[in-house]
């Protein structure tokens, strides 16, 4: 701004001084403090979202109208399902077996386990080859569906419609109505292995 004394001459009004910018972004100590507990906060929070990620890597798949999942450590393999044969006296949980790779492999029948409607195998149904260090058995699927990750502690209790020895081999129910599968105690439990030789079969 300009002002004029009285001989006409020209003199500059003195303009306001500058912000200091520095002075501007400076934080309170207790505004600081509140913005460092939200980061740690944050951070907390995005490190417990990736542990949830990773905890259990299952493989879901359908029978009948339910949905079941197993652990992928478990699974050897996931094998297209080709001609069955039966072994005699076999229980009735046991659908028979399949040569894999030269190897007689027993399939289970979960719907037959878990008392579900039994239902004819489709084109897309597999099997899924349970084992750790090797080849124990397969267990017979509708279909498969995918590869998800979750949490054990996000696990409930099975429900009660599922009882004997076939809520032996659960984990738990997801809140999706997920049923996990315990394939650990399934591989241990001596009552799903059947003795497979080729004397004894008979194709279906």
């Amino acid at each position: 701004m300009t002002n004029s004394d009285k001989n006409g001459s020209t003199t500059l009004s003195p303009q306001p001084a500058e912000p200091d910018l520095d002075d501007a972004f400076k934080l309170s100590p207790a505004r600081a403090e509140k913005l460092m507990r939200e980061r740690a906060f944050k951070l907390a929070s995005v490190s417990a979202n990736e542990q949830k990620i990773f905890d259990m890597e299952l493989v879901s798949f359908a029978l009948s109208a339910e949905t079941y999942a197993i652990e992928t450590c478990n699974i050897r393999e996931i094998a297209a399902l080709h001609s069955i044969s039966r072994v005699p006296g076999a229980p009735d949980f046991i659908a028979g077996v399949i040569n894999l790779h030269g190897q007689i492999v027993a399939l289970v029948d979960l719907k037959k386990v878990f008392g579900l409607q039994s239902t004819e195998w489709s084109a897309e149904a597999k099997v899924l080859i349970l084992g750790t260090e090797r080849t124990e058995f397969g267990i017979v699927a509708d279909s498969v569906d995918t590869v998800l990750k979750i949490q054990s502690s996000d696990l409930r209790e099975p429900p009660d419609t599922i009882t004997g020895a076939g809520r032996d081999h659960l984990l738990g129910v997801t809140l999706e109505a997920l049923i996990v599968l315990d394939g650990k105690a399934m591989i241990q439990d001596k009552r799903l292995f059947v003795n497979q030789t080729n004397d004894s079969l008979h194709s279906v």
